[in-house]
């Protein structure tokens, strides 16, 4: 099996753990890895987080533990893509003894996230209370700037936007090199959002309408060399892929942002 430091440094991967929506029974809940550099970047936190790795890797081909995992981005707050954070947080700091992990989301989401999420059931007892930098490096991201992750390659850059999403919620420009992954997150249909990502070398699109997420025949009608470099997430069970001439992710596959939306073969 191969290790993250087999994969060449200057390309840009993307491997989805998953790519259901909410509600599914046949596919993990939306979920990316990217890797850079050596360096593992965890799109959202599903749960239950060490099997989706582990399935991942047993796909992929290509070993992945959350030892490996420091940083992770969180795009929103509903369960399906945050449902996965005590697990990730109490692995590193009580069975791999390690650092707290950084985890980087909206200013704005930082109390409730602690408040009213996590704290019931991490924030320990009256003797002994926690807080949310008891277990993570919590980094406050904004809207319209470029962000560098901590202790990170200089060469590799987070661009973020807000979507149109029942909650708070962003997407993403992942710059590396010449090559840039462009991730929707979750969202209604939204041209701005699109004329955003248009620019990208790879694109991901959620694909899970149409109420407070985008439909598939919405993005069939974006111009065809949109079309031809993106591929779906977030998608519904009965997804209607004939309908389609854009490829669903293959979860544990390997993408690389200079081959576009066609997972890539790392066979020796």
């Amino acid at each position: 099996m191969l290790k993250i430091g087999d994969l060449n440094p200057q390309r840009l991967y993307v491997i989805p753990l998953g790519v259901g929506n909410a509600f599914t029974r046949v596919f993990y809940n939306s979920s990316l890895l990217v890797v850079a550099g050596g360096r593992v970047v965890l799109i959202d936190c599903p749960s239950p987080l060490r099997r989706v790795l582990h399935e991942a890797s047993k796909k992929s081909g290509i070993d992945i533990e959350l030892e490996h995992i420091d940083h992770a981005i969180l795009t929103h707050l509903h369960a399906d893509h945050a449902g996965g954070l005590e697990e990730f947080a109490y692995y590193k700091q009580y069975i791999a003894k390690q650092s707290r992990p950084h985890l980087y989301l909206l200013e704005e989401l930082i109390g409730p996230l602690w408040e009213n999420r996590l704290k019931a059931a991490m924030g320990g007892t009256e003797s002994d209370p926690k807080s949310l930098a008891t277990w993570f490096q919590a980094h406050r991201w904004t809207e319209g700037q470029r962000f560098r992750l901590a202790e990170s390659d200089p060469d590799l850059e987070f661009e973020v936007r807000r979507t149109r999403h029942s909650v708070p919620c962003i997407g993403l420009k992942i710059h590396y090199g010449m090559y840039t992954f462009g991730y929707s997150g979750d969202t209604e249909f939204d041209q701005d959002h699109i004329d955003f990502l248009s620019g990208c070398d790879f694109i991901v699109h959620e694909a899970g309408g149409p109420r407070n997420h985008t439909a598939l025949s919405e993005l069939q009608s974006l111009p065809k060399e949109t079309r031809a470099k993106m591929a779906l997430i977030h998608v519904p069970d009965d997804f209607r892929y004939f309908e389609s001439d854009m490829p669903v992710l293959s979860e544990g596959a390997v993408y690389e942002a200079s081959e576009g939306r066609e997972p890539i073969d790392l066979t020796p």
